[in-house]
């Protein structure tokens, strides 16, 4: 299990923040986690009010920052594609 990367969250909000700092929709995260999209979208509004951002980027970075890995541990590779996707890498 890869270690915490936002420890002022709760395990829903650093799950959804994951998966959208991934890159992934929030229709996709909510797929995914069996829940509404406006369920998704009030999970991210209180990541962003916790973390002091306000943009998806902002939440890349954030989790990139917190968390890039080292050699013998790499970055998740969902996030190394994220930062590539938002050409922060």
């Amino acid at each position: 299990m890869e270690p915490t990367v936002i420890t002022a969250l709760s395990k829903r909000e650093e799950e959804i923040a994951r998966f959208v700092a991934s890159g992934l929709s929030n229709d996709e995260v909510a797929q995914r986690l069996s829940l509404r999209r406006d369920a998704v979208e009030d999970y991210l509004s209180r990541v962003y009010e916790k973390l002091g951002i306000s943009t998806r980027i902002e939440l890349v970075l954030y989790i990139l920052s917190r968390y890039q890995g080292t050699e013998s541990e790499p970055a998740p590779k969902a996030f190394q594609r994220a930062a590539r996707r938002w050409h922060v890498a």
